[in-house]
């Protein structure tokens, strides 16, 4: 069981009052998904672990948008946030989230998913990226955190009024290779590479930033596994 005592704690916990774990879905855009795949990645997640035997989930956070048809409609993804916003609390895209602090102290949730950092990733260089994920991490401590790797996408002008560079490429894995060095010592319970989600172009819509459903569903697969490794496998 990875993540050590705490996550222990919280498997006894649930055990014992027959609760559902509450998993609380962090993260921009990707977390809240598209129009093309309404819940993004969090509607096949919840699927996948049902069917796989895990034990009840319950998806919390303050936002319901783009969640039609699924019976966990509730998360924290925040169209065009940086990490810093999600962190602190911040207002724009007609989205607004309080600081992170507040968002854990009214749901109160067990695990934390996040998948974020590319609207850091457009304009700031690698290093600087990490900084605002392990402050991030930092303040969502002692609750544990499942963290995913930034996916590929494609440089450019983008509908939004950015420019991506050329070498968005490189920073993403110079930043990639930070987070899976570093993400333990900050707080990271997991850190699951979801570079492979987007295996070719077409796994990304047509502005070349965010997954269409196979990838989203690729990403609900990789989740789905580190919960499993947190809460059923032996390890540290």
């Amino acid at each position: 069981m990875r993540g050590g005592g705490v996550i222990a704690g919280i498997a006894e916990s649930i055990d014992q009052s027959g609760r559902p774990l509450r998993l609380l879905p962090l993260g921009d855009s990707i977390t809240q998904g598209s129009p093309d795949h309404p819940g993004g990645y969090r509607g096949m997640l919840e699927r996948l672990l049902r069917e796989g035997g895990f034990p009840a989930v319950e998806f919390v956070g303050s936002r319901a948008e783009n969640s039609d048809g699924l019976a966990q409609p509730w998360h924290e993804g925040h169209p065009g946030f940086r990490l810093e916003e999600l962190r602190g609390g911040f207002t724009k895209c007609g989205s607004t989230a309080r600081s992170i602090g507040e968002t854990l102290a009214q749901y109160r949730p067990d695990v934390v998913l996040i998948v974020a950092g590319t609207n850091n990733m457009y304009l700031d260089d690698p290093t600087a990226v990490w900084a605002e994920m392990a402050a991030l991490l930092r303040a969502i401590h002692p609750v544990p955190v499942i963290v995913g790797t930034l996916l590929p996408i494609e440089p450019g002008p983008k509908p939004w009024g950015i420019v991506i560079p050329p070498d968005i490429g490189e920073r993403i894995r110079a930043y990639n290779a930070l987070l899976r060095r570093e993400g333990p010592s900050a707080g990271a319970v997991e850190v699951v590479d979801l570079s492979h989600c987007v295996a070719s172009r077409a796994d990304l819509l047509a502005d070349g930033v965010h997954p269409g459903a196979a990838a989203q569903d690729r990403i609900a697969a990789a989740l789905a596994g580190a919960l499993r490794a947190c809460f059923f496998t032996g390890g540290n």
